[in-house]
């Protein structure tokens, strides 16, 4: 696979491959791509970005068959099942009304895998805020996110009805790696998972977005988790994605 070293930027369209749904072979895999995907998904998938430097490449590199994946914020759940393949057994979150049924089918056609989809749900930070909504505005699933706040009569904003507070998570699945994309809040949900004190996941894997949550919110939410004993395995100049790896 190849792709041009370009950066996500959620003001590009995603372009013509998002018209339709094209189902796409990903080595064993069957997946469905949707035109609700984010950009950088849609290009990893149609072949327009070298796998090794995605998040697909991290997981061939760094998960063992065995292992317990949590995936927050999965959307199509292309990378659960890629996950899956590896031998890894997976739990996967995804609160959008319009990329559970992308999931769903992408599960369906990979029924072979141990993949526990959980679907409309939310990982949140911490319990103690109230409520969430899921932010769709309508120049596309770039700029969705997760949000606190009610917008009460737009259109854009729809409610999650299923949460679950990280530490919850954490405490219940004991996972050996975690992987945070819920855009808007993958700041507080990574650090809430570095903050747990027992039973943390040794690697901790977080998207993290500067179009949704902001340059000086990333760097402070780096030096935290390092400071709450994980070592920044990699970071953002070494890949064609905005990912960060944490190891402890």
């Amino acid at each position: 696979m190849s792709a041009s070293p370009t950066r996500d930027d959620a003001t590009r369209p995603i372009g013509q491959h998002a018209l339709t749904d094209q189902v796409v072979k990903l080595e064993h895999l069957e997946l469905r791509v949707s035109p609700h995907m984010d950009r950088h998904t849609a290009e990893t998938l149609l072949g327009m970005r070298p796998l090794e430097q995605t998040e697909y490449g991290l997981a061939a590199e760094i998960i063992r068959p065995g292992q317990t994946v949590v995936d927050i914020g999965a959307g199509s759940a292309a990378w659960s099942l890629w996950v899956a393949s590896l031998g890894a057994r997976v739990e996967t979150f995804e609160p959008s009304p319009l990329l559970c049924p992308v999931a769903q089918a992408n599960l369906d056609a990979n029924r072979c895998l141990p993949v526990e989809f959980h679907s409309r749900w939310a990982v949140v930070p911490s319990h103690q805020g109230g409520p969430v909504n899921l932010a769709l505005p309508g120049h596309g699933y770039d700029a969705a996110c997760v949000e606190r706040y009610p917008r009460a009569g737009d259109p854009d904003v729809v409610p999650v009805p299923w949460l679950e507070s990280a530490e919850r998570l954490v405490r219940r699945i004991r996972p050996d790696a975690v992987f945070v994309e819920t855009s808007g809040m993958a700041c507080e949900i990574a650090m809430a998972i570095a903050s747990v004190r027992h039973d943390r996941p040794r690697t901790l894997i977080a998207r993290l977005r500067p179009d949704l949550e902001g340059e000086q919110s990333i760097r402070s939410a780096v030096e935290a988790i390092r400071g709450l004993g994980y070592s920044l395995r990699l970071d953002m100049p070494t890949m064609l994605w905005d990912g960060w790896i944490f190891e402890c």
